[in-house]
């Protein structure tokens, strides 16, 4: 072989090298484009659980996105039909008429803030 022929093959190597290197990153850019449009049509997915380099890898993680989102929303779902429906928080306890505590006994009308007070005291409560 020549060095003529040796400096041509060089330079097509090289020539092979820096469009492999410009392939690669087009394909890098193109797949984060794809993966921002994926993102910004399913904003019901969390963003973390969109990845891959292709658009292989990111169709196979909307549907593992999908799943996992599908299985939490079930879960919460059914911690809010286990709660038991119509029961009060604890420590909560239903107000009572102030006064009317089963005895019919009611402070004066117009009677409030310490006089109301000083009125139930003396009152047992309305008792």
């Amino acid at each position: 072989m020549t060095d003529e022929e040796l400096t041509e093959l060089r330079a097509q190597a090289e020539s092979a090298a820096a469009l492999t290197a410009e392939l690669a990153a087009a394909r890098e850019s193109a797949a984060q484009e794809l993966r921002a449009a994926v993102v910004a049509g399913r904003p019901d997915l969390p963003a973390e659980l969109i990845v891959g380099g292709t658009a292989d890898e990111l169709r196979a993680s909307v549907v593992a996105a999908e799943a996992v989102v599908s299985s939490i929303r079930e879960a919460t779902l059914e911690d809010v039909r286990g709660l038991a429906a119509g029961k009060p928080p604890m420590g909560f306890r239903p107000p009572v008429p102030v006064g009317d505590r089963g005895t019919g006994r009611v402070p004066p009308e117009g009677v409030t803030g310490a006089a109301r007070i000083r009125w139930a005291l003396e009152n047992e409560g309305g008792k």
